[in-house]
Protein backbone atom coordinates (compact mmCIF):
# COMPACT_ATOMS: atom_id res chain seq x y z
CA UNK A 1 0.00 0.00 0.00
CA UNK A 2 1.16 3.37 -0.87
CA UNK A 3 2.32 5.68 2.04
CA UNK A 4 0.14 8.27 3.54
CA UNK A 5 0.68 11.60 2.39
CA UNK A 6 -1.08 14.21 4.17
CA UNK A 7 -0.04 16.75 1.21
CA UNK A 8 -2.62 14.83 -1.21
CA UNK A 9 -5.35 15.87 1.54
CA UNK A 10 -4.07 19.25 2.04
CA UNK A 11 -4.28 19.76 -2.48
CA UNK A 12 -6.89 17.31 -3.12
CA UNK A 13 -9.78 18.70 -0.64
CA UNK A 14 -11.64 21.49 -1.82
CA UNK A 15 -12.44 24.21 0.94
CA UNK A 16 -15.80 25.36 2.09
CA UNK A 17 -17.58 28.15 0.48
CA UNK A 18 -19.14 30.61 1.90
CA UNK A 19 -22.09 29.90 0.24
CA UNK A 20 -22.35 26.14 1.27
CA UNK A 21 -21.71 27.26 4.77
CA UNK A 22 -24.64 29.36 4.41
CA UNK A 23 -26.82 27.16 3.02
CA UNK A 24 -30.59 26.93 4.81
CA UNK A 25 -30.32 23.33 5.34
CA UNK A 26 -29.30 22.52 9.12
CA UNK A 27 -24.97 22.05 9.42
CA UNK A 28 -23.12 19.93 11.35
CA UNK A 29 -19.56 19.23 11.38
CA UNK A 30 -17.10 16.24 12.03
CA UNK A 31 -13.47 16.25 12.86
CA UNK A 32 -11.76 13.58 11.44
CA UNK A 33 -8.44 13.45 14.07
CA UNK A 34 -5.80 11.62 12.76
CA UNK A 35 -2.76 10.43 14.96
CA UNK A 36 0.58 8.52 14.29
CA UNK A 37 1.18 5.23 16.06
CA UNK A 38 3.87 3.03 15.89
CA UNK A 39 4.34 4.27 12.30
CA UNK A 40 1.11 4.38 10.93
CA UNK A 41 -1.99 6.77 11.05
CA UNK A 42 -4.57 5.92 12.92
CA UNK A 43 -8.12 8.04 13.45
CA UNK A 44 -9.45 8.51 16.65
CA UNK A 45 -13.54 7.80 17.31
CA UNK A 46 -15.91 7.62 19.77
CA UNK A 47 -18.52 5.38 20.94
CA UNK A 48 -21.71 7.44 21.59
CA UNK A 49 -23.57 7.55 25.33
CA UNK A 50 -26.09 4.62 25.65
CA UNK A 51 -28.49 7.43 27.06
CA UNK A 52 -28.13 10.08 24.22
CA UNK A 53 -31.13 11.14 21.67
CA UNK A 54 -29.41 10.61 19.01
CA UNK A 55 -26.94 7.91 17.22
CA UNK A 56 -26.71 6.21 20.75
CA UNK A 57 -24.50 3.46 21.28
CA UNK A 58 -23.14 3.75 18.00
CA UNK A 59 -19.29 4.81 16.77
CA UNK A 60 -18.84 7.93 15.29
CA UNK A 61 -16.67 11.02 14.91
CA UNK A 62 -16.21 13.85 17.31
CA UNK A 63 -18.58 16.68 16.00
CA UNK A 64 -22.23 18.06 16.25
CA UNK A 65 -24.64 20.44 14.87
CA UNK A 66 -23.36 23.82 14.22
CA UNK A 67 -23.63 26.58 16.72
CA UNK A 68 -24.47 30.51 16.03
CA UNK A 69 -21.08 31.49 17.47
CA UNK A 70 -19.59 28.92 15.52
CA UNK A 71 -18.35 30.74 11.64
CA UNK A 72 -16.90 27.62 10.23
CA UNK A 73 -17.20 23.88 9.80
CA UNK A 74 -13.52 24.31 11.70
CA UNK A 75 -15.07 25.76 14.76
CA UNK A 76 -17.75 23.74 15.04
CA UNK A 77 -15.60 20.32 14.73
CA UNK A 78 -13.13 21.72 16.93
CA UNK A 79 -15.20 22.54 19.42
CA UNK A 80 -17.16 19.43 19.57
CA UNK A 81 -13.82 17.59 19.44
CA UNK A 82 -12.57 19.81 22.92
CA UNK A 83 -16.48 18.83 24.52
CA UNK A 84 -16.05 14.96 23.69
CA UNK A 85 -12.48 13.89 24.03
CA UNK A 86 -10.90 17.17 25.48
CA UNK A 87 -8.86 17.87 22.20
CA UNK A 88 -7.29 21.15 22.59
CA UNK A 89 -3.98 20.93 19.87
CA UNK A 90 -3.99 19.74 16.65
CA UNK A 91 -3.65 20.80 13.21
CA UNK A 92 -6.19 21.26 10.62
CA UNK A 93 -5.04 20.18 7.23
CA UNK A 94 -8.18 20.02 5.16
CA UNK A 95 -11.96 21.14 4.85
CA UNK A 96 -13.79 18.06 3.24
CA UNK A 97 -16.97 18.20 0.41
CA UNK A 98 -19.83 17.91 2.62
CA UNK A 99 -21.71 15.25 2.33
CA UNK A 100 -25.54 15.57 3.29
CA UNK A 101 -27.16 12.79 5.83
CA UNK A 102 -30.19 10.78 5.66
CA UNK A 103 -31.56 13.05 8.03
CA UNK A 104 -31.29 16.03 5.57
CA UNK A 105 -28.19 17.67 7.58
CA UNK A 106 -25.23 18.69 6.10
CA UNK A 107 -22.24 17.45 7.46
CA UNK A 108 -18.78 18.96 6.74
CA UNK A 109 -15.71 16.58 7.73
CA UNK A 110 -12.21 18.44 9.02
CA UNK A 111 -9.13 16.37 8.92
CA UNK A 112 -6.74 17.34 11.48
CA UNK A 113 -3.15 15.36 12.66
CA UNK A 114 -3.43 15.31 16.42
CA UNK A 115 0.11 14.65 18.33
CA UNK A 116 0.81 11.78 19.11
CA UNK A 117 1.18 11.96 22.51
CA UNK A 118 -2.61 13.08 23.07
CA UNK A 119 -4.66 10.88 25.01
CA UNK A 120 -8.15 11.20 24.55
CA UNK A 121 -10.38 12.09 28.00
CA UNK A 122 -14.04 11.07 27.12
CA UNK A 123 -16.90 13.62 28.40
CA UNK A 124 -18.66 10.46 29.82
CA UNK A 125 -22.19 13.12 29.36
CA UNK A 126 -21.71 12.18 25.42
CA UNK A 127 -19.16 9.32 24.92
CA UNK A 128 -18.65 6.08 26.72
CA UNK A 129 -15.00 5.63 25.49
CA UNK A 130 -12.48 6.81 22.93
CA UNK A 131 -10.24 5.05 21.17
CA UNK A 132 -7.78 4.45 17.84
CA UNK A 133 -8.11 2.23 14.85
CA UNK A 134 -5.63 2.14 11.85
CA UNK A 135 -6.68 4.25 8.48
CA UNK A 136 -6.05 1.72 6.24
CA UNK A 137 -8.86 -0.85 7.50
CA UNK A 138 -11.08 1.63 5.35
CA UNK A 139 -9.52 0.31 2.10
CA UNK A 140 -9.22 -2.92 3.08
CA UNK A 141 -11.91 -5.74 2.02
CA UNK A 142 -11.24 -8.24 4.64
CA UNK A 143 -12.82 -5.47 7.17
CA UNK A 144 -15.79 -4.35 4.78
CA UNK A 145 -18.98 -5.20 4.45
CA UNK A 146 -22.31 -4.03 3.36
CA UNK A 147 -25.97 -3.96 4.50
CA UNK A 148 -29.34 -2.29 3.62
CA UNK A 149 -30.67 0.75 5.12
CA UNK A 150 -33.87 2.18 4.33
CA UNK A 151 -35.15 5.62 4.93
CA UNK A 152 -38.50 6.90 3.89
CA UNK A 153 -39.02 3.76 2.00
CA UNK A 154 -35.78 4.34 -0.28
CA UNK A 155 -33.08 1.66 0.11
CA UNK A 156 -29.76 2.51 0.26
CA UNK A 157 -26.21 0.63 0.43
CA UNK A 158 -24.20 1.22 3.88
CA UNK A 159 -21.03 0.54 4.23
CA UNK A 160 -19.93 -0.87 7.16
CA UNK A 161 -16.40 -2.36 8.91
CA UNK A 162 -15.84 -4.62 12.12
CA UNK A 163 -12.56 -3.92 13.59
CA UNK A 164 -13.14 -4.13 17.40
CA UNK A 165 -16.59 -2.16 17.03
CA UNK A 166 -18.76 -1.86 14.17
CA UNK A 167 -18.07 1.43 12.18
CA UNK A 168 -20.63 2.20 9.66
CA UNK A 169 -22.59 4.15 7.42
CA UNK A 170 -21.37 8.04 7.08
CA UNK A 171 -18.96 7.86 9.34
CA UNK A 172 -17.59 4.96 7.73
CA UNK A 173 -17.80 6.41 4.50
CA UNK A 174 -15.80 9.96 5.42
CA UNK A 175 -12.99 7.65 6.17
CA UNK A 176 -12.87 5.49 3.23
CA UNK A 177 -12.99 8.82 1.13
CA UNK A 178 -10.29 10.18 3.93
CA UNK A 179 -8.11 6.68 3.53
CA UNK A 180 -8.24 7.17 -0.58
CA UNK A 181 -6.94 10.61 -0.71
CA UNK A 182 -4.40 10.08 1.79
CA UNK A 183 -2.66 6.98 0.44
CA UNK A 184 -3.52 7.75 -3.10
CA UNK A 185 -5.30 4.54 -3.32
CA UNK A 186 -8.54 3.56 -3.81
CA UNK A 187 -10.40 0.92 -1.47
CA UNK A 188 -10.54 -2.78 -2.09
CA UNK A 189 -14.39 -2.42 -2.78
CA UNK A 190 -16.86 -0.49 -4.65
CA UNK A 191 -17.52 2.91 -3.59
CA UNK A 192 -18.85 6.24 -4.03
CA UNK A 193 -18.63 9.17 -1.70
CA UNK A 194 -22.18 9.98 -1.70
CA UNK A 195 -23.77 6.77 -2.31
CA UNK A 196 -25.05 6.38 1.00
CA UNK A 197 -27.00 9.60 1.39
CA UNK A 198 -27.81 10.42 -2.08
CA UNK A 199 -27.66 7.50 -4.37
CA UNK A 200 -30.94 4.79 -4.31
CA UNK A 201 -29.56 1.44 -4.96
CA UNK A 202 -31.95 0.90 -7.85
CA UNK A 203 -29.69 3.55 -10.04
CA UNK A 204 -26.60 1.55 -9.74
CA UNK A 205 -28.27 -2.04 -10.39
CA UNK A 206 -29.94 -3.32 -13.07
CA UNK A 207 -33.49 -2.34 -12.63
CA UNK A 208 -35.20 -5.11 -10.85
CA UNK A 209 -37.98 -5.19 -13.15
CA UNK A 210 -35.65 -6.33 -16.01
CA UNK A 211 -34.12 -9.59 -13.50
CA UNK A 212 -34.85 -12.55 -15.04
CA UNK A 213 -33.44 -15.27 -13.20
CA UNK A 214 -32.19 -18.96 -13.95
CA UNK A 215 -31.59 -21.07 -11.00
CA UNK A 216 -29.99 -24.01 -12.44
CA UNK A 217 -29.91 -27.56 -10.44
CA UNK A 218 -32.79 -25.99 -8.22
CA UNK A 219 -31.71 -28.42 -4.74
CA UNK A 220 -32.11 -27.36 -1.21
CA UNK A 221 -29.97 -23.53 -1.18
CA UNK A 222 -31.63 -22.90 -4.37
CA UNK A 223 -35.16 -22.99 -2.81
CA UNK A 224 -34.38 -21.20 -0.12
CA UNK A 225 -33.01 -18.47 -2.07
CA UNK A 226 -35.90 -18.53 -4.26
CA UNK A 227 -38.41 -18.52 -1.23
CA UNK A 228 -36.13 -14.90 0.05
CA UNK A 229 -36.31 -13.75 -3.24
CA UNK A 230 -40.25 -13.91 -3.49
CA UNK A 231 -41.37 -13.81 0.05
CA UNK A 232 -39.18 -9.94 0.69
CA UNK A 233 -40.43 -8.69 -2.47
CA UNK A 234 -37.39 -8.06 -4.19
CA UNK A 235 -38.13 -10.12 -7.39
CA UNK A 236 -41.85 -11.71 -8.15
CA UNK A 237 -42.28 -15.57 -8.67
CA UNK A 238 -42.32 -14.82 -12.60
CA UNK A 239 -39.00 -13.42 -13.10
CA UNK A 240 -37.60 -16.57 -11.50
CA UNK A 241 -37.13 -19.76 -13.78
CA UNK A 242 -35.87 -23.48 -12.11
CA UNK A 243 -33.99 -26.55 -13.23
CA UNK A 244 -34.08 -30.01 -11.52
CA UNK A 245 -32.66 -33.35 -12.90
CA UNK A 246 -35.66 -35.15 -12.38
CA UNK A 247 -39.17 -35.04 -13.32
CA UNK A 248 -40.22 -36.00 -9.96
CA UNK A 249 -38.20 -33.07 -8.27
CA UNK A 250 -39.99 -30.79 -10.91
CA UNK A 251 -43.42 -31.48 -10.03
CA UNK A 252 -42.27 -31.15 -6.42
CA UNK A 253 -41.02 -27.36 -7.38
CA UNK A 254 -44.37 -26.63 -9.51
CA UNK A 255 -46.34 -27.18 -6.35
CA UNK A 256 -44.42 -24.69 -3.78
CA UNK A 257 -43.59 -22.18 -6.38
CA UNK A 258 -47.02 -22.50 -8.67
CA UNK A 259 -46.13 -19.10 -10.58
CA UNK A 260 -42.98 -19.70 -11.35
CA UNK A 261 -41.55 -22.19 -14.08
CA UNK A 262 -39.25 -25.16 -13.59
CA UNK A 263 -37.87 -27.84 -16.16
CA UNK A 264 -35.74 -30.92 -16.91
CA UNK A 265 -33.60 -29.50 -19.10
CA UNK A 266 -31.53 -26.32 -18.79
CA UNK A 267 -31.09 -24.61 -22.06
CA UNK A 268 -34.77 -22.92 -22.28
CA UNK A 269 -34.06 -21.27 -18.65
CA UNK A 270 -30.67 -20.17 -19.54
CA UNK A 271 -31.51 -18.58 -22.98
CA UNK A 272 -34.52 -16.66 -21.08
CA UNK A 273 -32.72 -15.46 -18.17
CA UNK A 274 -30.31 -12.65 -17.77
CA UNK A 275 -28.99 -13.72 -14.41
CA UNK A 276 -28.07 -17.12 -13.63
CA UNK A 277 -27.30 -19.06 -10.35
CA UNK A 278 -25.33 -22.24 -10.61
CA UNK A 279 -23.99 -23.34 -14.23
CA UNK A 280 -24.80 -23.02 -17.91
CA UNK A 281 -22.50 -21.75 -20.54
CA UNK A 282 -24.46 -18.14 -21.86
CA UNK A 283 -23.25 -15.39 -23.39
CA UNK A 284 -23.15 -11.82 -21.86
CA UNK A 285 -25.02 -13.22 -19.04
CA UNK A 286 -24.05 -12.52 -15.14
CA UNK A 287 -23.12 -16.06 -13.57
CA UNK A 288 -23.81 -16.49 -9.80
CA UNK A 289 -21.63 -19.79 -8.82
CA UNK A 290 -22.21 -21.51 -5.03
CA UNK A 291 -20.91 -24.32 -6.07
CA UNK A 292 -18.14 -25.19 -3.17
CA UNK A 293 -14.81 -25.21 -4.33
CA UNK A 294 -14.92 -23.88 -7.40
CA UNK A 295 -12.48 -20.92 -7.75
CA UNK A 296 -13.45 -17.74 -9.22
CA UNK A 297 -10.21 -18.55 -11.89
CA UNK A 298 -11.92 -21.90 -13.21
CA UNK A 299 -15.46 -19.91 -13.41
CA UNK A 300 -14.41 -17.71 -15.50
CA UNK A 301 -12.08 -20.30 -17.74
CA UNK A 302 -15.65 -22.11 -18.21
CA UNK A 303 -17.07 -18.84 -19.06
CA UNK A 304 -15.32 -16.63 -20.74
CA UNK A 305 -18.45 -15.04 -22.00
CA UNK A 306 -19.93 -14.19 -18.48
CA UNK A 307 -19.69 -11.99 -15.74
CA UNK A 308 -19.12 -14.38 -12.87
CA UNK A 309 -19.68 -14.22 -9.06
CA UNK A 310 -18.69 -16.73 -6.46
CA UNK A 311 -21.49 -16.66 -3.52
CA UNK A 312 -21.60 -19.01 -0.69
CA UNK A 313 -24.63 -18.96 1.67
CA UNK A 314 -26.44 -21.17 4.15
CA UNK A 315 -29.76 -22.39 4.90
CA UNK A 316 -30.63 -19.98 7.11
CA UNK A 317 -30.88 -17.44 4.20
CA UNK A 318 -34.49 -18.87 3.61
CA UNK A 319 -35.99 -16.73 6.54
CA UNK A 320 -33.64 -14.23 5.75
CA UNK A 321 -31.30 -14.81 8.38
CA UNK A 322 -28.33 -16.22 6.37
CA UNK A 323 -24.45 -15.49 6.26
CA UNK A 324 -23.90 -14.04 2.46
CA UNK A 325 -20.70 -13.90 1.32
CA UNK A 326 -19.26 -12.77 -1.77
CA UNK A 327 -16.08 -13.11 -4.08
CA UNK A 328 -15.51 -11.11 -7.31
CA UNK A 329 -13.09 -10.64 -9.88
CA UNK A 330 -11.49 -6.96 -10.23
CA UNK A 331 -12.92 -6.59 -13.65
CA UNK A 332 -15.91 -6.99 -12.86
CA UNK A 333 -18.15 -4.10 -13.69
CA UNK A 334 -19.64 -2.29 -10.68
CA UNK A 335 -22.83 -2.06 -11.99
CA UNK A 336 -22.91 -6.22 -12.17
CA UNK A 337 -21.69 -6.11 -8.77
CA UNK A 338 -24.35 -4.42 -7.47
CA UNK A 339 -27.01 -6.08 -8.70
CA UNK A 340 -25.77 -9.17 -7.72
CA UNK A 341 -25.34 -7.52 -4.02
CA UNK A 342 -28.91 -6.26 -4.49
CA UNK A 343 -30.79 -9.50 -5.21
CA UNK A 344 -28.53 -11.20 -2.38
CA UNK A 345 -29.67 -8.69 0.17
CA UNK A 346 -32.65 -10.10 0.93
CA UNK A 347 -31.09 -13.47 2.26
CA UNK A 348 -29.25 -11.97 5.09
CA UNK A 349 -25.98 -10.56 6.19
CA UNK A 350 -23.37 -9.24 3.30
CA UNK A 351 -19.69 -9.23 3.13
CA UNK A 352 -17.28 -9.51 0.61
CA UNK A 353 -14.22 -11.70 0.45
CA UNK A 354 -10.86 -12.52 -1.51
CA UNK A 355 -11.42 -15.37 -3.52
CA UNK A 356 -8.66 -16.97 -1.55
CA UNK A 357 -10.92 -17.44 1.48
CA UNK A 358 -13.91 -18.92 -0.13
CA UNK A 359 -12.96 -22.15 0.88
CA UNK A 360 -12.75 -21.22 4.27
CA UNK A 361 -16.02 -19.33 4.50
CA UNK A 362 -17.63 -22.92 2.66
CA UNK A 363 -16.66 -24.37 5.88
CA UNK A 364 -17.22 -21.95 8.56
CA UNK A 365 -20.56 -20.26 6.87
CA UNK A 366 -21.56 -23.20 4.16
CA UNK A 367 -21.80 -25.76 6.53
CA UNK A 368 -21.75 -23.41 9.67
CA UNK A 369 -25.93 -24.27 10.73
CA UNK A 370 -24.44 -28.14 10.97
CA UNK A 371 -21.63 -27.12 13.52
CA UNK A 372 -21.36 -25.95 17.19
CA UNK A 373 -17.95 -24.52 16.88
CA UNK A 374 -16.21 -21.78 17.71
CA UNK A 375 -14.59 -19.24 14.91
CA UNK A 376 -10.81 -20.39 15.50
CA UNK A 377 -11.21 -23.22 12.68
CA UNK A 378 -11.65 -20.43 10.23
CA UNK A 379 -8.60 -18.31 11.58
CA UNK A 380 -6.50 -21.34 11.05
CA UNK A 381 -7.56 -21.55 7.70
CA UNK A 382 -6.74 -17.88 6.88
CA UNK A 383 -9.54 -15.48 7.68
CA UNK A 384 -8.99 -13.03 9.61
CA UNK A 385 -10.74 -12.81 13.54
CA UNK A 386 -13.34 -10.50 12.60
CA UNK A 387 -14.51 -12.07 9.91
CA UNK A 388 -14.29 -15.24 11.65
CA UNK A 389 -16.45 -14.13 14.08
CA UNK A 390 -19.12 -12.62 12.06
CA UNK A 391 -19.74 -15.59 9.73
CA UNK A 392 -19.53 -18.22 12.77
CA UNK A 393 -22.05 -15.54 14.72
CA UNK A 394 -24.71 -15.05 11.82
CA UNK A 395 -24.79 -18.55 10.83
CA UNK A 396 -25.39 -19.92 14.27
CA UNK A 397 -27.88 -17.18 14.47
CA UNK A 398 -29.87 -18.27 11.59
CA UNK A 399 -29.56 -21.71 12.34
CA UNK A 400 -31.04 -21.14 15.65
CA UNK A 401 -34.26 -19.20 14.44
CA UNK A 402 -34.62 -21.69 11.98
CA UNK A 403 -35.35 -24.06 14.33
CA UNK A 404 -37.57 -21.44 16.40
CA UNK A 405 -39.56 -20.56 13.25
CA UNK A 406 -39.66 -23.69 11.51
CA UNK A 407 -40.52 -26.30 14.41
CA UNK A 408 -37.50 -28.52 13.05
CA UNK A 409 -35.32 -30.49 14.97
CA UNK A 410 -31.68 -29.31 14.98
CA UNK A 411 -30.92 -32.86 13.61
CA UNK A 412 -33.25 -31.95 10.45
CA UNK A 413 -31.24 -28.35 10.33
CA UNK A 414 -27.89 -30.79 10.27
CA UNK A 415 -29.20 -33.04 7.77
CA UNK A 416 -30.31 -30.40 4.96
CA UNK A 417 -27.03 -28.93 4.93
CA UNK A 418 -25.40 -32.22 4.69
CA UNK A 419 -24.39 -33.78 1.49
CA UNK A 420 -23.12 -37.22 0.19
CA UNK A 421 -19.45 -36.72 0.34
CA UNK A 422 -19.47 -33.39 0.73
CA UNK A 423 -17.50 -31.14 3.53
CA UNK A 424 -20.37 -30.75 5.94
CA UNK A 425 -20.40 -34.47 6.85
CA UNK A 426 -16.52 -34.63 6.85
CA UNK A 427 -16.69 -31.99 9.04
CA UNK A 428 -19.39 -33.28 11.65
CA UNK A 429 -17.79 -36.88 11.62
CA UNK A 430 -13.89 -34.96 12.67
CA UNK A 431 -16.55 -33.23 15.36
CA UNK A 432 -17.25 -36.60 16.63
CA UNK A 433 -13.92 -37.98 17.24
CA UNK A 434 -13.57 -36.04 20.71
CA UNK A 435 -11.33 -33.81 22.18
CA UNK A 436 -13.95 -31.19 21.92
CA UNK A 437 -11.79 -27.84 21.54
CA UNK A 438 -9.23 -28.64 19.66
CA UNK A 439 -11.94 -30.43 16.80
CA UNK A 440 -14.22 -27.61 16.84
CA UNK A 441 -11.29 -25.65 15.00
CA UNK A 442 -10.08 -28.95 13.20
CA UNK A 443 -13.99 -29.27 12.23
CA UNK A 444 -13.48 -26.10 10.32
CA UNK A 445 -10.04 -27.23 8.46
CA UNK A 446 -11.11 -30.61 7.17
CA UNK A 447 -13.98 -28.60 5.79
CA UNK A 448 -12.01 -26.37 4.12
CA UNK A 449 -9.83 -29.64 2.83
CA UNK A 450 -12.98 -31.08 1.38
CA UNK A 451 -14.48 -28.11 -0.51
CA UNK A 452 -11.25 -27.47 -2.15
CA UNK A 453 -11.15 -31.06 -2.98
CA UNK A 454 -14.44 -31.25 -4.34
CA UNK A 455 -13.43 -28.33 -6.59
CA UNK A 456 -10.66 -29.77 -8.06
CA UNK A 457 -12.84 -32.42 -8.93
CA UNK A 458 -14.99 -30.29 -10.77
Amino acid sequence: MADFNVERLVNHLPTVTPFTWNHPLPKAAVLVPLQKRNGEYHVILTLRSAHLTMHPGEVSLPGGKQEETDSSPIDTALREANEEIGLVDCEVVATMTPIVSRMGIIVFPVVAIVPPEFTPTPNYDEVELAFTVPLTIFLQLTYHATSISFWNGVPFRVHEFQYGQRIWALTANILVHVAEIAYGKEAEFDFDYNLYTKIPIGIITMETAEVRLGIIGCGTMGKCIMAALIESGTLEASQIRGTAGREETVVRLKRLFPASQFACGNEETTEWANVILLWQLCKEKIVVSIAAGITLTKCQEWFPESHVVRVMTNTPCQIREGMVVLATPPSLPSKVSSTVEHLMQCLGRIRFVADRHMDAVTALCGSGPAFAWYPDGGVMMGLTRDVAVELAAQSLQGAARMVLQSGLHPAQIKDSVTTPGGCTIAGILTMEDGKIRSVLARTVQEATRVASIAGNKK
